[in-house]
Protein backbone atom coordinates (compact mmCIF):
# COMPACT_ATOMS: atom_id res chain seq x y z
CA UNK A 1 0.00 0.00 0.00
CA UNK A 2 1.20 3.48 -0.81
CA UNK A 3 -0.15 7.18 -0.07
CA UNK A 4 0.70 10.15 -0.97
CA UNK A 5 -0.48 13.67 -1.49
CA UNK A 6 -1.18 15.03 -4.34
CA UNK A 7 -2.79 18.85 -6.42
CA UNK A 8 -4.53 16.45 -9.45
CA UNK A 9 -7.38 14.68 -9.67
CA UNK A 10 -8.01 11.18 -10.86
CA UNK A 11 -8.31 12.27 -14.44
CA UNK A 12 -4.84 14.39 -14.43
CA UNK A 13 -6.76 17.59 -14.22
CA UNK A 14 -5.39 19.86 -11.27
CA UNK A 15 -7.78 20.50 -7.85
CA UNK A 16 -8.95 23.67 -6.99
CA UNK A 17 -6.58 26.08 -5.16
CA UNK A 18 -6.98 25.93 -1.13
CA UNK A 19 -7.49 22.03 -1.75
CA UNK A 20 -6.09 18.90 -0.49
CA UNK A 21 -5.95 16.07 -1.96
CA UNK A 22 -4.62 12.54 -0.24
CA UNK A 23 -4.53 9.23 -2.60
CA UNK A 24 -4.62 5.71 -0.54
CA UNK A 25 -3.78 2.86 -2.96
CA UNK A 26 -3.92 -0.70 -1.90
CA UNK A 27 -1.75 -1.63 -5.18
CA UNK A 28 -4.66 -4.56 -4.69
CA UNK A 29 -5.73 -3.85 -8.65
CA UNK A 30 -8.64 -1.86 -6.91
CA UNK A 31 -8.80 1.92 -7.59
CA UNK A 32 -7.27 4.19 -5.25
CA UNK A 33 -8.99 5.64 -2.56
CA UNK A 34 -9.05 10.17 -3.35
CA UNK A 35 -10.12 11.66 -0.18
CA UNK A 36 -10.49 15.98 -0.38
CA UNK A 37 -10.65 18.36 2.52
CA UNK A 38 -9.79 22.12 2.99
CA UNK A 39 -7.34 21.27 5.21
CA UNK A 40 -4.91 19.10 6.53
CA UNK A 41 -6.47 17.72 9.35
CA UNK A 42 -10.20 17.71 7.72
CA UNK A 43 -8.55 15.21 5.24
CA UNK A 44 -6.85 13.37 8.08
CA UNK A 45 -10.20 13.11 10.06
CA UNK A 46 -11.91 12.25 6.96
CA UNK A 47 -9.74 9.15 6.77
CA UNK A 48 -9.85 8.51 10.21
CA UNK A 49 -13.40 8.36 10.12
CA UNK A 50 -13.66 5.79 7.01
CA UNK A 51 -11.58 3.60 8.40
CA UNK A 52 -13.62 3.58 11.52
CA UNK A 53 -16.50 2.65 10.00
CA UNK A 54 -14.47 0.32 7.69
CA UNK A 55 -13.54 -1.76 11.36
CA UNK A 56 -16.81 -1.30 12.57
CA UNK A 57 -18.44 -2.89 9.19
CA UNK A 58 -15.76 -5.79 9.77
CA UNK A 59 -16.74 -6.44 13.79
CA UNK A 60 -20.73 -6.67 12.90
CA UNK A 61 -20.23 -9.13 9.77
CA UNK A 62 -17.85 -10.96 12.23
CA UNK A 63 -20.63 -11.44 14.64
CA UNK A 64 -23.37 -11.68 12.49
CA UNK A 65 -25.00 -15.69 12.78
CA UNK A 66 -24.04 -17.09 9.12
CA UNK A 67 -26.95 -17.93 6.83
CA UNK A 68 -29.04 -16.15 8.66
CA UNK A 69 -31.50 -14.14 6.31
CA UNK A 70 -31.65 -10.47 6.44
CA UNK A 71 -33.87 -8.57 8.74
CA UNK A 72 -36.97 -8.29 6.73
CA UNK A 73 -36.37 -10.84 4.09
CA UNK A 74 -39.41 -13.26 3.61
CA UNK A 75 -38.41 -16.89 4.22
CA UNK A 76 -39.80 -19.50 1.99
CA UNK A 77 -42.12 -22.58 3.39
CA UNK A 78 -41.10 -25.73 2.21
CA UNK A 79 -43.32 -27.80 0.46
CA UNK A 80 -44.65 -30.46 1.87
CA UNK A 81 -43.64 -33.85 0.56
CA UNK A 82 -46.08 -35.94 -1.26
CA UNK A 83 -47.46 -39.20 0.49
CA UNK A 84 -45.57 -42.27 -0.50
CA UNK A 85 -47.12 -46.25 -0.59
CA UNK A 86 -45.44 -47.77 1.98
CA UNK A 87 -43.72 -51.06 1.43
CA UNK A 88 -46.52 -53.35 2.86
CA UNK A 89 -48.99 -50.98 0.45
CA UNK A 90 -46.75 -51.30 -2.83
CA UNK A 91 -46.99 -55.15 -1.93
CA UNK A 92 -50.40 -55.18 -1.78
CA UNK A 93 -50.91 -53.41 -4.72
CA UNK A 94 -48.46 -55.49 -6.70
CA UNK A 95 -50.59 -58.83 -5.43
CA UNK A 96 -54.02 -57.52 -6.31
CA UNK A 97 -52.42 -57.09 -9.94
CA UNK A 98 -52.69 -60.74 -10.15
CA UNK A 99 -57.00 -60.39 -9.47
CA UNK A 100 -58.51 -59.34 -12.47
CA UNK A 101 -61.47 -57.49 -10.24
CA UNK A 102 -58.57 -54.98 -8.63
CA UNK A 103 -55.89 -54.58 -10.91
CA UNK A 104 -57.28 -51.78 -13.10
CA UNK A 105 -57.05 -50.10 -9.54
CA UNK A 106 -53.64 -51.55 -8.31
CA UNK A 107 -52.49 -49.58 -12.04
CA UNK A 108 -54.01 -46.73 -11.01
CA UNK A 109 -52.29 -46.24 -7.64
CA UNK A 110 -48.68 -47.56 -8.47
CA UNK A 111 -48.35 -45.25 -11.34
CA UNK A 112 -49.83 -42.11 -9.08
CA UNK A 113 -47.74 -43.21 -6.52
CA UNK A 114 -44.41 -43.47 -9.04
CA UNK A 115 -45.33 -40.74 -11.05
CA UNK A 116 -47.13 -37.96 -8.81
CA UNK A 117 -49.69 -37.47 -10.95
CA UNK A 118 -53.40 -39.14 -10.42
CA UNK A 119 -55.08 -40.23 -13.26
CA UNK A 120 -58.65 -40.06 -11.51
CA UNK A 121 -58.17 -36.27 -10.49
CA UNK A 122 -56.78 -35.60 -13.42
CA UNK A 123 -60.00 -37.33 -15.57
CA UNK A 124 -62.00 -35.77 -12.93
CA UNK A 125 -60.75 -32.40 -13.73
CA UNK A 126 -61.58 -33.11 -17.24
CA UNK A 127 -64.66 -33.73 -16.12
CA UNK A 128 -65.76 -30.69 -14.73
CA UNK A 129 -64.10 -28.41 -17.62
CA UNK A 130 -65.94 -30.33 -20.46
CA UNK A 131 -69.52 -30.00 -18.14
CA UNK A 132 -69.02 -26.39 -17.98
CA UNK A 133 -68.52 -26.05 -21.53
CA UNK A 134 -71.96 -28.62 -21.87
CA UNK A 135 -73.95 -25.95 -19.92
CA UNK A 136 -72.64 -23.45 -21.60
CA UNK A 137 -73.58 -24.93 -24.81
CA UNK A 138 -77.23 -26.04 -24.11
CA UNK A 139 -79.13 -23.03 -22.17
CA UNK A 140 -82.01 -25.34 -21.48
CA UNK A 141 -80.42 -26.97 -18.80
CA UNK A 142 -81.65 -25.48 -15.81
CA UNK A 143 -78.00 -24.98 -13.51
CA UNK A 144 -79.72 -26.14 -10.10
CA UNK A 145 -77.16 -28.19 -8.80
CA UNK A 146 -79.83 -31.10 -8.09
CA UNK A 147 -79.82 -31.46 -12.17
CA UNK A 148 -76.28 -31.24 -12.04
CA UNK A 149 -75.54 -34.18 -9.57
CA UNK A 150 -78.22 -36.18 -11.32
CA UNK A 151 -76.70 -35.54 -14.91
CA UNK A 152 -73.46 -36.73 -13.60
CA UNK A 153 -74.57 -39.28 -11.75
CA UNK A 154 -76.27 -40.90 -14.60
CA UNK A 155 -73.13 -39.96 -16.90
CA UNK A 156 -70.78 -41.72 -15.04
CA UNK A 157 -73.07 -44.88 -14.88
CA UNK A 158 -73.45 -45.10 -18.99
CA UNK A 159 -70.00 -45.42 -18.48
CA UNK A 160 -69.41 -47.75 -15.91
CA UNK A 161 -67.79 -44.68 -13.54
CA UNK A 162 -65.35 -44.30 -16.25
CA UNK A 163 -65.21 -40.78 -15.74
CA UNK A 164 -62.65 -39.94 -18.89
CA UNK A 165 -64.98 -41.57 -20.68
CA UNK A 166 -67.97 -39.48 -20.96
CA UNK A 167 -68.37 -37.35 -23.36
CA UNK A 168 -70.62 -34.29 -24.64
CA UNK A 169 -72.95 -36.83 -26.32
CA UNK A 170 -73.30 -39.00 -23.56
CA UNK A 171 -74.40 -35.63 -21.29
CA UNK A 172 -76.82 -34.91 -24.19
CA UNK A 173 -78.24 -38.05 -23.84
CA UNK A 174 -78.49 -38.39 -20.37
CA UNK A 175 -80.02 -34.45 -19.95
CA UNK A 176 -82.83 -36.10 -22.51
CA UNK A 177 -83.33 -39.27 -20.72
CA UNK A 178 -84.02 -37.46 -17.35
CA UNK A 179 -85.77 -34.79 -19.15
CA UNK A 180 -88.43 -37.43 -20.60
CA UNK A 181 -88.70 -39.12 -17.46
CA UNK A 182 -89.50 -35.81 -15.46
CA UNK A 183 -86.56 -36.43 -12.63
CA UNK A 184 -84.95 -32.80 -13.09
CA UNK A 185 -85.47 -29.80 -11.29
CA UNK A 186 -87.44 -27.23 -13.56
CA UNK A 187 -86.85 -23.21 -13.09
CA UNK A 188 -89.01 -21.04 -10.97
CA UNK A 189 -90.95 -18.75 -13.17
CA UNK A 190 -89.11 -15.80 -12.16
CA UNK A 191 -85.48 -17.46 -13.43
CA UNK A 192 -87.01 -18.48 -16.39
CA UNK A 193 -85.77 -15.91 -18.63
CA UNK A 194 -82.79 -15.40 -16.24
CA UNK A 195 -79.25 -17.45 -17.44
CA UNK A 196 -77.20 -18.59 -14.60
CA UNK A 197 -73.71 -17.97 -14.63
CA UNK A 198 -72.36 -21.66 -16.04
CA UNK A 199 -69.66 -23.74 -13.33
CA UNK A 200 -68.55 -26.67 -13.49
CA UNK A 201 -70.54 -30.30 -11.89
CA UNK A 202 -70.97 -31.61 -9.81
CA UNK A 203 -70.72 -28.57 -7.37
CA UNK A 204 -71.35 -27.74 -4.13
CA UNK A 205 -73.57 -24.93 -3.54
CA UNK A 206 -76.00 -23.36 -1.36
CA UNK A 207 -79.75 -22.69 -2.37
CA UNK A 208 -81.88 -21.09 -0.02
CA UNK A 209 -85.35 -22.70 1.12
CA UNK A 210 -86.96 -19.91 -0.46
CA UNK A 211 -85.90 -20.62 -4.05
CA UNK A 212 -86.36 -24.59 -4.02
CA UNK A 213 -86.89 -25.30 -7.61
CA UNK A 214 -90.28 -26.99 -8.17
CA UNK A 215 -89.52 -30.67 -9.44
CA UNK A 216 -91.11 -32.22 -12.65
CA UNK A 217 -93.20 -35.13 -12.15
CA UNK A 218 -94.80 -37.88 -14.60
CA UNK A 219 -97.03 -38.69 -11.60
CA UNK A 220 -95.74 -41.95 -11.96
CA UNK A 221 -94.02 -43.30 -8.80
CA UNK A 222 -90.79 -44.69 -8.90
CA UNK A 223 -91.11 -47.57 -6.97
CA UNK A 224 -94.04 -48.56 -9.82
CA UNK A 225 -91.32 -49.02 -12.47
CA UNK A 226 -89.81 -51.25 -10.66
CA UNK A 227 -89.55 -55.40 -10.85
CA UNK A 228 -91.42 -56.76 -7.60
CA UNK A 229 -88.77 -57.78 -5.30
CA UNK A 230 -88.73 -61.15 -4.16
CA UNK A 231 -86.98 -60.47 -0.70
CA UNK A 232 -87.45 -57.71 2.06
CA UNK A 233 -84.79 -55.26 0.32
CA UNK A 234 -81.90 -53.67 2.88
CA UNK A 235 -82.31 -50.14 4.02
CA UNK A 236 -80.54 -47.74 2.20
CA UNK A 237 -77.85 -45.66 3.65
CA UNK A 238 -78.31 -42.45 1.45
CA UNK A 239 -81.87 -41.40 0.45
CA UNK A 240 -82.57 -39.53 -2.99
CA UNK A 241 -82.46 -35.92 -1.53
CA UNK A 242 -78.45 -37.40 0.37
CA UNK A 243 -77.44 -37.88 -3.13
CA UNK A 244 -79.09 -34.44 -4.73
CA UNK A 245 -77.94 -32.49 -2.04
CA UNK A 246 -74.64 -34.15 -1.02
CA UNK A 247 -71.46 -31.87 -1.64
CA UNK A 248 -69.14 -32.78 -5.29
CA UNK A 249 -66.12 -33.30 -3.23
CA UNK A 250 -68.01 -35.54 -1.29
CA UNK A 251 -69.69 -37.44 -4.71
CA UNK A 252 -66.09 -37.75 -6.61
CA UNK A 253 -64.73 -39.46 -3.28
CA UNK A 254 -67.61 -41.76 -3.50
CA UNK A 255 -67.67 -42.53 -6.83
CA UNK A 256 -64.22 -42.83 -7.13
CA UNK A 257 -64.05 -45.43 -4.45
CA UNK A 258 -67.05 -47.45 -5.68
CA UNK A 259 -68.48 -47.37 -2.40
CA UNK A 260 -70.92 -50.13 -2.07
CA UNK A 261 -73.74 -48.05 -0.31
CA UNK A 262 -73.72 -45.16 -2.59
CA UNK A 263 -73.40 -47.55 -5.62
CA UNK A 264 -76.94 -49.07 -4.29
CA UNK A 265 -78.03 -45.96 -3.40
CA UNK A 266 -77.52 -44.31 -6.85
CA UNK A 267 -78.93 -48.24 -8.33
CA UNK A 268 -82.16 -47.60 -6.34
CA UNK A 269 -82.68 -44.29 -6.64
CA UNK A 270 -82.06 -43.51 -10.41
CA UNK A 271 -82.03 -46.67 -11.72
CA UNK A 272 -79.65 -49.47 -13.00
CA UNK A 273 -78.14 -47.54 -15.76
CA UNK A 274 -74.48 -49.25 -15.28
CA UNK A 275 -74.82 -51.64 -17.88
CA UNK A 276 -77.30 -49.54 -20.28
Amino acid sequence: MIAYWTDKRPNGQPIEAGTFARVIDLEDGTNPIWTYGKTVDEVLQKIERQNGNAQLALARRATAQPNAPAQGAPTATPAAPRRRLSADEVMQLTTDLQNPAKAAAAIVKLAADETGVDPQRVAMDNFKKLAAEWEDEHEEFYQHPGNRTLLGIRAGQKVGHQVALITKEILTQCFIELLNSGQLFEAPEEHQEQRITPSPFPVESQVQRTERPRRLSTGIRGTQLRAPQTAQPKALKYSKRDIEMMPSAQIERLARDKDPDYMAACDAHFGQLATA
